[in-house]
């Protein structure tokens, strides 16, 4: 977090800078619709790492403005290579967590972001700037490259508190007693992710409703915040405790009845949940469960049936339903009109790769289907690289290497570094006319990001005349070899050796 690395001091499209695994990176661009979070995880196959962006702010006056900030892991900034915030601890947060009066100067000014994430598993941000009221600053324009920007800053802002967080403070000040606001405390300091803060609220209210249910609730969700698997065992055996007939309880009930393979309890607890709480997604996905377990598939089609019906657009009934009309009932046209009617109403990235395959499936008359469907799913979503990798596969496999030539390209467009890309890409020209050169170049790209390809690089050796590694090594004659160094005779009282 506090190494001074090479993109805090290079700002220029043509820096070279060494990653993790010491092969060269450079800055590369992509583009976001504004209001979107900027997520490090589609442009980087790596994990446990310290992230930069970068952008240049053209502004038409020197002029005070609001950074309003959200990250999930830890954050520093620059303003035209001035450190002016720094937080180490990691946090998946809300948009806005962080708010820093800074200043933009007259012309560029170079903005950048270090994002780490090593305790957590997600690294993005959304960065906005504001006036100090709120209001959206007009005349604002970007570059993404600019060698002559400003360099000076001489501004200094203190991190504006959350006026959210104080109001509530004040309130629990006036009124003790009152669960509600230390209620609404902890779920605002936990939606930021400062779960130590929000533990210590949860605790003064379980102090005035030790008996509270609820509450040991708001303190389940602060130790899953935190990954604490104990304290959240102890909490939940607690609250069977406090309150036997709470949702959780019987749902711990049931899954300890599940793994006992005690089915007949397992009914038993989903009967007090329905009573409970009525027929919803989970009350139907535990008895469709228990039908499988069963094998009541009688009972299974009509309790999908139903589900479905009540709840259209819970993928998880759909998929089964569409898997139960292409497997079991062996009707591909049918499996294809529950995708259709799902996605009519839902935007839903694998129900629309699975009706593709099912337009495969059904043979030449719908592979114009299918390849509409991802390539919408890649024109929808430009920094989805998966989605250019599936069209990309499609078209090798047909040996329409030219298109699948252009997928991959947008695929490295989005995510450059990923090794399994430049030598997807590596593969497709090999396959190509006069295109060896181009194989090998890719193949090389692809072993400097991952080392341990080792498929690629016996893809490389191939194409450059070398003998595959294990090749090189004799391999013996296991046999001839005991038969030569051991006798029978030598170990009499030996059943082995």
């Amino acid at each position: 977090f506090n190494k001074e690395f090479e993109p805090i001091k290079k700002s220029n499209a043509d820096a070279v800078f060494k990653n993790k695994n010491h092969a060269d990176v450079n800055w590369f661009s992509v583009n976001y619709n504004i209001g979107t979070w900027i997520d490090f995880g589609k442009h980087f196959g790596v994990d446990n790492s310290i992230y930069f962006a970068q952008t240049f702010c053209n502004s038409t006056n020197d002029q005070e403005v609001i950074l309003n900030i959200g990250t999930s892991g830890s954050i520093k900034i620059w303003i035209n290579d001035k450190l002016i915030y720094s937080e180490e601890e990691e946090r998946n947060n809300d948009m806005d967590t962080y708010k820093i009066p800074a200043k933009l100067y007259a012309g560029s000014n170079r903005i950048l972001l270090q994002i780490g994430a090593s305790d957590i598993a997600r690294a993005n941000f959304m960065l906005r700037k504001k006036k100090k009221k709120g209001n959206i600053i007009p005349g604002l324009t970007y570059e993404r490259y600019k060698n002559d920007y400003n360099k000076k800053y001489d501004y200094k802002g203190e991190l504006i508190p959350s006026k959210t967080e104080a109001e509530l403070r004040k309130k629990i000040k006036e009124n003790p007693k009152s669960l509600v606001y230390h209620i609404l405390l902890s779920k605002k300091l936990l939606a930021n992710d400062y779960s130590k803060e929000a533990r210590e609220v949860i605790d003064d209210a379980i102090k005035i409703g030790p008996d509270c249910s609820y509450l040991l609730f708001q303190k389940m969700l602060v130790y899953i915040k935190d990954q604490n698997r104990t304290a959240l065992s102890e909490a939940l055996e607690s609250m069977r405790k406090i309150d036997p007939t709470n949702v959780l309880s019987l749902n711990m009930d049931y899954d300890e009845a599940k793994n006992a393979e005690n089915f007949t309890k397992c009914s038993e607890i989903i009967s007090k949940l329905e009573n409970k709480i009525g027929m919803t997604e989970d009350v139907y996905e535990k008895k469709i469960s228990m039908a499988a377990i069963e094998k009541r598939i009688d009972d299974l089609l009509e309790l999908n049936k139903a589900a479905l019906k009540t709840y259209p657009d819970n993928y998880n009934f759909v998929e089964l339903q569409f898997r139960l009309e292409k497997e079991y009932h062996k009707n591909p046209s049918g499996a294809i009109k529950v995708l259709q009617t799902f996605i009519k109403k839902n935007y839903h990235v694998t129900a629309m790769e699975n009706l593709a395959q099912c337009y495969f499936e059904s043979g030449s008359s719908g592979f114009s289907k299918g390849m509409d469907i991802l390539n919408k799913l890649a024109t929808d979503q430009p920094n989805r690289a998966p989605s250019y990798n599936t069209l990309a596969g499609v078209y090798f496999a047909i040996k329409n290497f030219d298109a699948a030539e252009k997928c991959y390209q947008k695929c490295l467009e989005v995510a450059p570094f990923i090794s399994s890309y430049n030598a997807d890409l590596g593969l497709c020209y090999e396959q190509m006319s006069g295109r060896t050169d181009d194989a090998k170049k890719y193949y090389r790209m692809a072993i400097m990001f991952n080392p341990n390809d080792y498929e690629t690089r016996a893809n490389l050796r191939k194409l450059d005349g070398e003998k595959d590694v294990w090749d090189i090594f004799e391999v013996p004659e296991t046999y001839t070899l005991f038969d030569k160094e051991y006798k029978k005779s030598d170990y009499p009282e030996d059943n082995s050796v």
